[in-house]
């Protein structure tokens, strides 16, 4: 594998490990556990399931397999830099990067997977007061991503 796409899929595993890290933090704040088959069975489903799916990858590492098929196509994307000046094309790349093709057939590209579990996230803490506020990081996170990816 390709150094920068090496240290994507390290970024993204990390990524996974944190997102089922906040999941045990909010289970535990209301006094729910990964047993509860309702909770947890609605908690993948969120982010068009990319929760399940965030979470089969983090505990790919644990269990050394993947519960559902996955599998990571090479692709490239147009990534610029987004300055308080505005947009420069001397600044746009084209780099390596990935797509995630889960069991269902459904393809997603790396960063439409980060925004969408990102976004959801501050949803959730946004709409549920006992949680506490994501703060400016949060938001950044979500605005930022989307942004960043060009079309090919």
């Amino acid at each position: 594998m390709q150094k920068p796409l090496k240290k994507k899929s390290d970024n993204l595993f990390n990524f996974c490990i944190t997102h089922n890290a906040v999941r045990d933090w909010v289970f535990k704040e209301k006094q729910l556990t990964a047993g509860d088959s309702n909770a947890n069975k609605s908690w993948r489903k969120r982010a068009n399931e990319y929760f399940g799916e965030c979470a089969d990858l983090a505990n790919s590492g644990k269990h050394c397999s993947i519960k559902k098929s996955a599998t990571v196509l090479p692709t490239h994307e147009k990534m610029v830099m987004i300055t308080p000046f505005g947009i420069f094309p001397e600044n746009i790349q084209d780099l390596p990067s990935f797509e995630i093709q889960f069991e269902n057939g459904m393809n997603v590209n790396l960063h439409t997977f980060l925004h969408l579990i990102c976004y959801d996230w501050q949803c959730q803490f946004n709409a549920d007061e006992s949680l506490g506020d994501v703060g400016e990081w949060g938001c950044y996170l979500v605005q930022l991503s989307p942004v960043l990816r060009t079309e090919q």
